[in-house]
């Protein structure tokens, strides 16, 4: 074997244990920041096993005796399936109203030219600077003004509204970098009116990314606290993050059956995630390369 052929081995040797040092190193950190995030909650779910005195008096042991009807308990005396029922009336009404008002407005800024198209993009996109609070006292004092304030469809409504600005950004750009022109071209051709290019072209072929939307925003929805709390008169329109922060306050002392009551309220929300993650990737990635 020549000198040549003997340093291309060990060159080619080399790169490949750095390439496998650095695939394991990065399997170890990502491993590694799994279990961090991991770890509250299997510690919460853990602790709703646990008296509230082993709790304090040991945080890190497992139970010495696996209290589950503590979950049962929980569920009966939090309200947990009116705040539950609450929670999915929300995080749907949110989710599905959200994207009907986003779709119709990325529609004509990703597809038509008018007068002050800019300024009126500029516009909504300013919207991201503006503090959630900033909009929630003057619809407050407005929902007021027309006596829908704390009813669950003024919650809806007003809260799929604040998340308009995002979703515009996102399936606009989504529509003009995937869905080709020239679909709609041949549609118009054929005879195919605005509203029929939009529900016909437009939407099923936004479905990759109004599927990721989708699930981000019913996430989103469902963790929502403070919004839901300024918008409610009462507690029979709270939602579960807001009906678990209110059993907190009242039940101070007995945190085994609130750390049940985080647990149950987590279980839906990990369901859909585990069910959407293969489309939140697909929606993601799709239109990255101009033309998939």
């Amino acid at each position: 074997m020549t000198a040549q052929a003997k340093r291309w081995f060990r060159s080619r040797d080399a790169s490949l244990f750095w390439s496998q040092a650095t695939r394991t190193l990065i399997y170890v950190l990502l491993s590694a920041w799994a279990l961090i995030n991991l770890f509250p909650i299997v510690w919460v779910a853990l602790a709703g096993l646990k008296t509230d005195v082993e709790i304090f008096q040991k945080p890190f042991a497992l139970p010495e005796r696996w209290l589950f009807e503590n979950y049962g308990t929980a569920y009966e005396v939090a309200h947990i399936r009116q705040y539950l029922g609450n929670s999915a009336v929300f995080s749907l009404g949110a989710t599905a109203l959200g994207l009907a008002l986003a779709t119709l407005c990325a529609f004509p800024f990703a597809r038509f030219n008018f007068r002050f198209k800019g300024v009126l993009w500029g516009f909504l996109m300013a919207m991201f600077l503006l503090p959630q609070s900033m909009r929630t006292i003057p619809l407050i004092v407005f929902l007021m003004r027309i006596g829908l304030y704390g009813t669950m469809s003024a919650i809806i409504a007003a809260y799929a509204t604040g998340g308009i600005p995002f979703s515009a950004f996102f399936l606009r750009a989504f529509m003009e970098s995937t869905i080709p022109r020239e679909l709609e071209e041949a549609a118009v051709i054929d005879g195919a009116n605005v509203w029929q290019v939009f529900s016909r072209i437009i939407v099923p072929l936004s479905m990759p990314a109004l599927a990721t939307l989708g699930i981000f925003n019913f996430l989103t929805a469902w963790n929502e606290l403070f919004f839901v709390v300024l918008m409610s008169r009462d507690d029979r329109t709270f939602t579960m993050s807001a009906g678990i922060a209110n059993l907190s306050a009242k039940m101070m002392t007995q945190h085994s059956l609130v750390a049940s009551a985080f647990i149950i309220s987590f279980l839906p929300v990990l369901v859909v995630f585990i069910l959407g993650q293969r489309q939140v990737v697909k929606g993601m990635t799709a239109g990255a390369v101009k033309g998939t």
